[in-house]
């Protein structure tokens, strides 16, 4: 009695469960997690959240970030924090013209990016080797813009270009090095105007 009783009923909410998630997929998810995959070059594995208004013109986001290291040091581990507003252009609840059941918006977006490192390193100097750690600790603002888009309804591509500039402040813990270290774009301590360019892949919560 009691399981000729909970099939229907089980039947009837799988129903219910699915006509919702149907009706889901007639507009865009309004809270959004990404995977930036360019970020692995970096040994860094960076998650997004995005969320946005019932017009899908306005979003914030939030980005955390971890790094296992960098390839001029012995070892290396670090991480971020990125707040981002973003105001869509072109809502993203608009649909393509070559497939209507595709949605796609432009938009730009200003952030405030800030970032931990810690790595060990030698270095010559004196007429000897010398280990020290390099504690990092840096802040930027930043500008872009950007297209996201659905696929397959499902999932969510976001592409962006940009820039901003970046703040840093080191400190060791040992013996600093003699001479001022000249850091390339992709190191931590790197200070200056950096380019701001990538990809991320995300699922509709």
């Amino acid at each position: 009695m009691k399981a000729s009783f909970f099939i229907p009923l089980l039947f009837l909410c799988v129903s219910a469960n699915s006509q919702s998630r149907t009706e889901d997929t007639n507009n865009p998810a309004r809270a959004i997690i990404k995977l930036s995959p360019l970020h692995f070059f970096s040994q860094t594995l960076e998650l997004s959240v995005e969320t946005l208004d019932p017009n899908y013109t306005r979003a914030f986001q939030i980005s955390v970030a971890l790094r296992s290291g960098q390839a001029e040091y012995i070892e290396g581990r670090g991480g971020g924090v990125t707040l981002a507003y973003r105001k869509y252009v072109r809502p993203l609840s608009t649909p393509s013209v070559r497939d209507p059941a595709v949605f796609q918006g432009i938009y730009y977006s200003v952030y405030l990016k800030g970032d931990v490192f810690q790595g060990e390193e030698d270095y010559w100097g004196q007429s000897q080797f010398f280990k020290t750690k390099e504690n990092v600790r840096s802040i930027g603002p930043g500008f872009i813009i950007g297209l996201q888009r659905t696929i397959f309804q499902v999932l969510y591509m976001d592409v962006y270009i940009g820039g901003g500039i970046k703040f840093a402040d080191v400190t060791y813990d040992g013996t600093a090095p003699d001479d001022q270290i000249n850091y390339d774009l992709f190191h931590p301590a790197y200070e200056g105007i950096y380019p701001a360019v990538g990809l991320k892949i995300g699922v509709g919560l």
